[in-house]
């Protein structure tokens, strides 16, 4: 989707590696200065929900490299607007 193509180049300039691909649709997945479930938490805190950890997918994580970290996964609908981005690179500024 627009939306997560928008966060994850934003994230990418704010420092945060991103895992993301066409195939994901509108999903993308970050690891950034913090542990990933403080993260989730501190997102949750500023009204914005994501998922913390392995996201049921072991073999992927071992291949990025995130097996003993994890990821927080942050999905949007096809709906998503604009503003939405903003307010969640806004808020992930507070991450790092």
């Amino acid at each position: 989707s627009q939306a997560a193509h928008r966060c994850g180049e934003g994230l990418r300039r704010l420092g945060f590696h991103v895992f993301m691909g066409e195939h994901q649709s509108g999903t993308l997945s970050f690891i950034g200065g913090m542990d990933c479930q403080e993260a989730a938490s501190r997102l949750e805190k500023q009204g914005i929900c994501v998922r913390a950890g392995l996201h049921c997918a072991p073999l992927a994580h071992e291949s990025a490299g995130t097996l003993e970290t994890g990821t927080v996964r942050i999905s949007f609908g096809p709906d998503a607007a604009p503003e939405q981005s903003r307010a969640f690179l806004q808020a992930a500024r507070y991450l790092l």
